[in-house]
């Protein structure tokens, strides 16, 4: 069977917390952290990523059946377009591998400069 792979770069990433449902996160075998090409938005409670190779995009890299995209895609809803991309492992790997990019206006929507949603996050928390 061909090998599946997700980058995750906001509430699916691995130390994201709230868990999320069980049933989505038991086929999720994390590979490693990585980067790719993207602008990475605050779009509140979640954040949303717009392909862009001039910005730096942080996420986590899971391997996965493919049948776990019939959740994952439902998960993300209609404002998110899985495609594929190119990511660059944090230990010097490379991967194809899908990512859900939000499709939406990013027009007087924050973006977030660290391009890292974790970072984000826990800088919102101590601000």
């Amino acid at each position: 069977m061909e090998k599946t792979y997700l980058f995750a770069c906001g509430t699916l990433r691995k130390n994201y917390v709230p868990a999320l449902d069980a049933k989505i996160t038991q086929e999720l075998n994390f590979l490693g952290s990585g980067t790719t090409g993207a602008r990475l938005y605050d779009l509140g409670d979640f954040p949303g990523a717009v392909p862009d190779v001039g910005y730096i995009l942080k996420g986590d890299l899971f391997e996965l059946p493919a049948s776990a995209f019939i959740q994952l895609d439902d998960y993300e809803g209609d404002g998110f377009t899985r495609q594929l991309t190119k990511v660059q492992m944090d230990n010097g790997g490379e991967y194809i591998a899908w990512i859900y990019f939000y499709n939406g206006s990013t027009e007087d929507i924050p973006l977030i400069e660290s391009g890292d949603y974790l970072v984000h996050l826990k800088n919102k928390k101590t601000a």
